[in-house]
């Protein structure tokens, strides 16, 4: 695992660490020393996605539009990064597992740069992360999908709120559920707190979305409230 890049400015004490732990790549493990984390290799290896998908039925949306001609007012679009497959598999299970939150830096800025003036289009008043148990983020020391709404936010000029809703409930994973169960598994896990406030025009932000259930169930929590989920944004959608 890369060591946080402060540690190596010292001479004496970053030279010592990385004789012993020395800088890796994210994505293929081989050895890096970028800022970034991932090789030139595995950088062009992630297959990108460009603009948005339909969470209704899964298809591309038009590059002009905001919604999706076919699902009209049920349409949810996703503006996903990549591809679920490695490497970009490989560096989503670092940062969320092995502590590598460094990366939610470089998602933010490639999303913002890929897929920014589309996200725009959708006058969001706020990222909304979609949040953790309180006691799985205490294990993992941060929500990885806060720390990508958060510089997302300071790329893109949109206010984050992670004060809007809060999961009260702690399920099994969703990543090792079959898809029919994902949706039983989510149900009424999210809650709206007292700081809802008057209804907004949000955009969901999650690490990986695959059947769509978690985010559509946060959505339905915000709705319940007054406010609008318009999008969602994700480092990988897993087809």
């Amino acid at each position: 695992m890369p060591v946080p890049k402060p540690l190596r400015e010292n001479s004496l004490i970053g030279g010592l660490i990385e004789f012993f732990i020395p800088p890796l790549c994210t994505g293929c493990a081989g050895y890096y020393d970028g800022e970034d984390g991932i090789c030139p290799d595995c950088r062009e290896s992630i297959k990108f996605i460009k603009g948005a998908v339909c969470l209704g039925c899964h298809e591309p949306i038009p590059e002009k539009s905001t919604t999706c001609p076919q699902c009209g007012e049920y349409s949810l679009p996703l503006f996903s990064l990549g591809e679920y497959e490695s490497p970009l598999s490989d560096m989503i299970i670092q940062m969320k597992f092995k502590g590598t939150s460094f990366l939610a830096n470089e998602f933010a800025v490639q999303i913002a740069a890929r897929l920014g003036d589309a996200i725009m289009k959708q006058e969001a008043d706020s990222l909304v992360p979609i949040p953790l148990h309180p006691s799985r983020e205490r294990q993992r020391g941060y929500n990885q999908a806060g720390l990508v709404a958060a510089r997302l936010s300071e790329l893109l000029g949109i206010e984050s709120n992670e004060s809007l809703i809060v999961r009260t409930k702690r399920r099994r994973h969703q990543a090792k559920l079959e898809l029919s169960a994902r949706e039983a598994n989510i149900k009424s896990v999210f809650e709206p707190t007292e700081l809802s406030g008057d209804g907004q025009r949000l955009i969901l932000v999650d690490d990986v979305v695959t059947s769509g259930a978690t985010v559509r169930e946060a959505a339905s929590c915000l709705k319940s409230v007054g406010h609008e989920v318009a999008a969602v944004i994700s480092i990988s959608h897993k087809v």
